[in-house]
């Protein structure tokens, strides 16, 4: 074949081997059932279909490639781990025994190992060290009995009752420290104590976060080998609550207390012996003379004292008049009049005063004073001490305000016309003196209804209904309506028409003593309850004391007992044409006929049967005429048995 492009149009079938050494392009569909080899570049647009062996590149094997997963790859030899044979896997080999062999092996790997919810029974670890691992640990998770779920707890618990449970902590080649209880559980003392005579206890913080340093850090509180306890805090004690060392209880002591000062809130006591240093002022300022007992030598000052000394020694009469003046009213007057002053700072009005005589002198502000002191506000003005409010105010006038509030009653003695909303927010009663209340006064066209509408909730408010009475002015009828969802009733400007066809429009129910008028069921109603027979000829509901001749001859006829019966309510039918040629099915409406919860059917004919309700169920009476047919539906009449009588009988039940 010549070196060009070979272009195949329709559908290439190769039946042996092939070899192309130029471009291939083939716009149609290509079945290769041999081998094929292609040196060049190959385009398909259609399908390619090897049933033999294609080799080569094919360049967008990776493209193709992540478009796939596992999902789209048959299970071969090398399976798909499920969870499944992981755990058939994990539990085959890792037992007790496998555990038991490779303990040693496992505790001294340098790379890190973890069991998981695996369980070890009455594991054993021997006196190896266990160290040499720069970090290392053992883990617990949270125990069964002590722990809760947020919380991780390691327990050592004594072989025994009474026995000591102790950690101990250690160093190689050094004295080891005991962490133990000692006792019984109802009286077991915690025990920290360390092998040596030297050693002590330390409370430290700043310790780092791991690789812990024990050696630095900060001290908190110290403990000698002597048992010399050191609390680092230098905190001064402002109160017995703030302080370096707070102890709750009192402090007893087979020795001296020594302190830079001592502040007591109470007493300081010495019993049995002295209470040596210096008193301090502050503490001489919590005591006064009440709390020292009187001498003989140096007295308490009192009034008894003082008058019996002076009595006992010289009086003004003694003494000749000095530079010390003796007290007369005359001088007191003079000075008194001289050390007082009024000192006028201004303002309305005037004050002065008068030494020689004494009197402070008032002279009120004059009008033009007064008035100065008013100005107008908004819509009020003064002129020479006239208000004004802009608008005349007599009882006479025509008020205009844009809105106020009255707290007492007010009364109107002409017309109130309220171009807004009229809201009674209080809880008392609504009363009007006229005769006649007139609704939608001013209207002059039959566009909007006419009424009275309330507002109430059956759930706390969430869902507001509506009840009242109206004439609706599409038919000019009057409606008694109850449970209407209309919110645009309450709007602003609120609608002027009811919704009869919103889904909540319920008709309401009216009770009363007597009704008069015209009323337009009243012929039908009549009908049902009166002495007289209808005559029935289709599907129809019966109403209590109804009584109606069944017409079978076009077909059946379906007759539905009164829903809600109460005792006593009857329904009457007779046959005026042959139940025999067409059945009368009884539809018990929810009741049950005779004791059953099946409908009746009647086939009877020339019959007269009566439903009355007595004992919460429908009872059947009748009255049988002609022969009615043999079979499921009802028993078999003679004539002559049951011509004459009146007979109670049992019906068969069919289905309705």
């Amino acid at each position: 074949m010549a070196d060009k492009d070979f272009k195949v149009k329709n559908g290439l079938i190769v039946g042996d081997s092939a070899t192309i050494g130029s471009n291939l392009t083939v716009d149609g569909n290509t079945v290769i059932t041999g081998t094929a080899t292609i040196t060049g570049n190959t385009t398909f647009s259609g399908n390619v279909t090897v049933d033999g062996t294609l080799t080569g590149a094919y360049n967008g094997f990776d493209s193709d490639f992540t478009q796939k997963s596992t999902t789209d790859l048959s299970e071969g030899s090398n399976l798909y781990y499920t969870t499944a044979r992981h755990d058939s896997d994990t539990l085959a080999q890792v037992d007790s025994a496998f555990l038991d062999t490779l303990a040693k092996d496992y505790v001294t790997k340098t790379d890190a190992q973890t069991l998981t919810n695996k369980t070890i029974v009455d594991p054993i670890i021997d006196s190896t060290a266990m160290y040499g691992i720069q970090h290392g640990g053992i883990s617990f998770n949270e125990d069964a009995q002590l722990g809760g779920a947020d919380q991780s707890v390691l327990n050592f618990t004594s072989k025994s009752a009474g026995d000591d449970a102790v950690l101990s902590l250690g160093v190689n080649g050094q004295f080891h420290s005991a962490v133990g209880v000692t006792g019984t559980s109802a009286d077991g003392t915690l025990v920290i104590g360390m092998e040596g005579t030297t050693t002590g206890l330390k409370i430290k913080n700043n310790v780092g976060t791991g690789p812990f340093d024990l050696t630095n850090g900060t001290d908190l509180v110290t403990m000698t080998s002597a048992g010399r306890l050191d609390v680092k805090n230098a905190t001064e004690a402002t109160s017995k609550t703030s302080a370096a060392l707070v102890v709750r209880g009192g402090i007893g002591a087979d020795k001296n207390i020594r302190a830079q000062d001592i502040i007591a809130a109470n007493n300081i006591q010495a019993v049995g012996g002295q209470l040596l240093g210096t008193l301090s002022a502050a503490s001489l300022s919590a005591r006064s003379t009440d709390d020292l007992s009187e001498g003989s030598t140096n007295l308490y000052y009192n009034d008894a004292l003082v008058d019996s000394y002076i009595n006992q020694s010289i009086l003004t009469t003694d003494v000749s008049e000095g530079t010390n003046l003796y007290y007369t009213t005359a001088r007191a007057d003079s000075d008194a009049k001289r050390s007082i002053s009024v000192t006028d700072n201004g303002g309305d009005g005037s004050l002065s005063y008068n030494s020689s005589t004494g009197v402070i002198s008032y002279t009120g502000p004059s009008a033009a004073e007064v008035r100065a002191h008013f100005t107008g506000g908004t819509g009020v003005t003064i002129t020479n001490g006239s208000i004004s409010i802009g608008q005349s105010v007599s009882s006479a006038d025509s008020v205009q305000f844009s809105g106020g509030t009255f707290t007492g009653n007010l009364v109107i003695n002409g017309d109130l016309t309220v171009g807004g909303g009229y809201f009674l927010d209080s809880q008392q009663d609504l009363r009007v003196r006229n005769a006649l209340i007139k609704l939608a006064d001013s209207n002059t066209a039959d566009n909007v209804d006419i009424g009275v509408v309330g507002r109430y909730s059956q759930d706390g408010g969430s869902t507001i209904r509506r009840a009242g009475f109206f004439r609706d002015a599409t038919n000019g009828e009057w409606y008694t309506f109850t449970n209407l969802i209309q919110d645009n009733l309450d709007s602003a400007p609120a609608a002027q028409t009811i919704n009869v066809d919103d889904p909540s429009f319920e008709l309401g129910t009216w009770n009363f003593g007597a009704l008069r008028g015209t009323y337009l069921g009243f012929d039908s109603d009549f009908a049902a309850f009166s002495s007289n027979y209808v005559v029935y000829d289709s599907d129809f509901t019966a109403v209590n004391a109804g009584r109606y001749a069944i017409d079978t001859s076009s077909g059946g006829i379906t007759v539905t007992l009164p829903a809600s019966p109460e005792t006593g309510d009857y329904v009457r039918l007779i046959d005026v044409a042959n139940f025999t040629n067409n059945s009368v099915i009884v539809e018990r409406n929810g009741s049950t006929i005779e004791g059953f919860s099946e409908n009746f059917e009647l086939d009877l004919g020339q019959s007269i049967i009566e439903f009355i309700y007595i004992n919460s169920n429908w009872q059947v009476y009748t009255s049988i005429g002609q022969r009615g047919p043999q079979g499921a539906k009802g028993d078999s009449a003679d004539v002559a048995s049951f011509a004459s009588q009146a007979q109670s009988i049992a019906f068969s039940v069919a289905l309705g």
